[in-house]
């Protein structure tokens, strides 16, 4: 249902039939390589002293395609109980980094003179 409501918006986006976008178009999407950059610097504008980088930003964009294909919560996803059901949380990126770009995405932007965030 998920990809199927993403294959719509792209397809509205794309001005083509849901039917034509695949998956890979799909990803090509999400994973641009406009978003990464625009979001690196969103988030090291606001951890100066914990900078990242982009292969962090793409692992921390993995994690939330797989909680919402999941319907966990971050919470649930890295909890110890729960590594049999989710063994991707073993491999992705660990919880506290996860959760300084989590809080650093959830800031308030400064608006610049052109008013865009």
């Amino acid at each position: 249902r998920i990809v199927s409501n993403l294959k719509k918006a792209a397809s509205v986006q794309q001005n083509t039939d849901p039917a034509d976008i695949t998956i890979g178009r799909l990803s090509q999407m999400w994973f641009n390589h406009q978003l990464l950059r625009e979001l690196l610097a969103r988030v090291n504008d606001a951890l100066p002293a914990e900078p990242i980088n982009i292969k962090e930003i793409f692992q921390y964009l993995k994690v939330e395609l797989f909680l919402c294909v999941n319907r966990c919560s971050p919470t649930h996803f890295y909890h110890p109980m729960a590594r049999k059901r989710y063994p991707a949380a073993e491999t992705s990126m660990p919880d506290a980094r996860y959760q300084v770009i989590l809080k650093a995405l959830s800031q308030k932007q400064k608006v610049t003179d052109a008013g865009c965030l």
